[in-house]
């Protein structure tokens, strides 16, 4: 096999605000119920931003990137299936979800596996083997056996694909939780990633949606998502006359939901 092709590359933030380009050996030996993918497409989440700006709590250094769609190039022993079930091969398109769930702490026993106490053990750490974890700004990735992944149906594009975890998901589930249905009135301040999913999420659930931004192209794009309403708050400058905009277009009531 070409050497050149046994490697890969990652940026890796060494502090908040500088970033340096790594290769590395890719893993051979993949384990039981892994995988190593090959990124197709990432995408740079808020929370990439905020921890390059040195604000994450936690995270000084490490591998960024989260959001992604990668093709497999190779599964460890068992791995036949996707976590819903689906077969899996070669060549699939799949997009694994960044945290690892143990699914024995109090947290996963209580049934909020978001919150295991595990779920950042794989995290950043692409400076220990092997290596193309928990960080998507890279070639590859490797999908440890206990992280949830599912196979992209071929009728989605690798754009839409890869902000599925986290952007899309994160709104399909706080929409769940708020339980908007048919015909209410859906509020969605900024107009960024997980507004712009959350307004196509709630126009396919015929939810009448009103977005508020100060980025004209930010607008424009709410609009192509699904957005009704436009409010542009460098021109509704005031917070009472955006409420009464609000309360003209649902009613004097007002929003059902807002995010």
């Amino acid at each position: 096999m070409n050497t050149e092709r046994n490697k890969g590359r990652l940026a890796y933030m060494t502090e908040p605000g500088s970033l340096e380009i790594r290769d590395y050996d890719l893993p051979t030996d993949i384990e039981p119920g892994a995988a190593l993918l090959e990124v197709l497409q990432t995408n740079v989440c808020g929370s990439e931003v905020h921890i390059f700006q040195g604000k994450h709590p936690l995270f000084r250094c490490g591998g960024l990137g989260h959001e992604m769609v990668g093709k497999v190039l190779a599964l460890g022993e068992a791995l036949s299936t996707d976590s819903a079930g689906t077969p899996v091969a070669v060549g699939d398109r799949v997009v694994p979800i960044y945290h690892a769930v143990c699914g024995h702490c109090e947290n996963c026993v209580r049934g909020i596996p978001n919150a295991c106490v595990l779920s950042y053990h794989h995290f950043a750490k692409t400076h220990l083997r092997p290596h193309f974890h928990g960080g998507t700004f890279a070639t590859h990735y490797y999908l440890h056996a206990d992280q949830p992944f599912f196979r992209v149906p071929e009728n989605v594009s690798d754009a839409a694909a890869s902000a599925a975890n986290c952007a899309l998901s994160q709104v399909l589930h706080g929409l769940d939780r708020a339980n908007l249905t048919l015909g209410q009135t859906f509020v969605i301040q900024g107009a960024g990633g997980l507004g712009l999913s959350a307004a196509a999420v709630a126009k396919e659930r015929g939810a009448r949606v009103i977005v508020i931004d100060r980025v004209a192209e930010r607008l424009q794009l709410a609009k192509a998502f699904g957005a009704d309403h436009l409010v542009n708050f460098d021109q509704v400058t005031e917070l009472a006359d955006r409420v009464k905009l609000v309360q003209q277009i649902a009613g004097a009531e007002g929003a059902d939901v807002v995010m």
